[in-house]
């Protein structure tokens, strides 16, 4: 059986945030201004610069790779068009932002932002490379923390490939990224839906768990991390309390690809929390056996282990 918990942890881990929601015990929706009380902006701040950046760099192209189609979703619903003002939310290493600089070209802005130091002095070194190459792109990058920071807008376009979704505060950040906006601003941002639909995660997190469980208490609906904006109707309601409007939601469910070949695979989500747990646990050898037989029969005919993952396109006008 799916375990949703533990699977979301990962999701965090593996592409996004340690933080989630068990849509099992989910019974009603938190209010809009629902915060997680034991995560603060500072504690993430700290997350960001000391553990989860750290990995990110080492780890960007493939991260690149695995979300690729989800950039090209979000570059579509968004249309970005040439000259126009763009803040790019939680950026990370600066792939979403420079793909959108080259199509606002050279009378447009796109202003980057994070809040991980490591994240931050990467894109610098790409987005250096980019304008050396393409001297007429405007790319600005910013150190802070979207929930509180004085953006420098006004945007006509907001932006975010899965970083919108670890505030501490989902209502003061979306109100305060609204503030930046220019006069009807449209956001476009991708976010995670359930791990439950995630199976690219769950397949190989509940094999190891199966092997060697280790039950955790489940965390709220909507609590910062990868799971924060999964449910619908709490994110339509949290950026309406925020002052946003239109929020509309695309169903996304591309294929991503785990690794080259099984062993790749297999490598690449060891190090997911869960999966590490149970190897410290019960062992690598017990463990990646099974791991190894759920993921064997998603390996396609040219021999890249391929699986289903899915995510909410959000939309909504300031």
């Amino acid at each position: 059986m799916t375990d949703p918990t533990s699977a979301a942890r990962d999701t965090a881990q593996h592409t996004a945030r340690d933080s989630a929601c068990d849509s099992a015990i989910r019974v009603s929706p938190p209010p809009a201004d629902a915060a997680a009380p034991d995560v603060t902006a500072q504690t993430l701040a700290a997350y960001w610069a000391e553990e989860a950046g750290p990995r990110w760099v080492r780890d960007s192209a493939r991260h690149d790779a695995e979300l690729a189609p989800m950039l090209a979703a979000m570059l579509t619903a968004a249309g970005p068009q040439p000259g126009e003002r763009v803040v790019d939310i939680g950026c990370g290493a600066g792939t979403s932002t420079i793909a959108v600089a080259e199509l606002v070209g050279a009378t447009g802005r796109v202003v980057g932002v994070d809040v991980s130091p490591p994240l931050v002095a990467e894109m610098e070194r790409r987005v250096a490379a980019a304008t050396t190459a393409s001297p007429e792109l405007q790319i600005e990058t910013l150190l802070a923390n979207a929930q509180d920071a004085a953006l420098p807008g006004p945007f006509d376009l907001l932006v975010s490939r899965f970083g919108v979704m670890f505030f501490a505060d989902q209502v003061v950040a979306w109100r305060n990224m609204r503030r930046a906006m220019a006069p009807d601003g449209r956001a476009v941002v991708i976010v995670w839906q359930g791990p439950s639909a995630n199976l690219w995660l769950t397949a190989p997190v509940n094999a190891a768990l199966a092997v060697s469980p280790a039950p955790e208490p489940p965390i709220a609906p909507g609590a910062p991390g990868a799971e924060a904006m999964a449910d619908p109707a709490v994110t339509r309601q949290r950026l309406a309390a925020a002052g946003w409007r239109d929020v509309g939601f695309q169903d996304l469910r591309p294929m991503i690809d785990l690794g080259a070949d099984i062993d790749r695979a297999i490598d690449n989500v060891r190090s997911l929390p869960s999966v590490a747990g149970a190897i410290e646990r019960a062992g690598a050898d017990r463990v990646l056996q099974a791991v190894r037989a759920s993921l064997d029969p998603y390996v396609a005919s040219d021999g890249v282990v391929r699986m289903q993952a899915a995510a909410w396109v959000v939309t909504a006008r300031a």
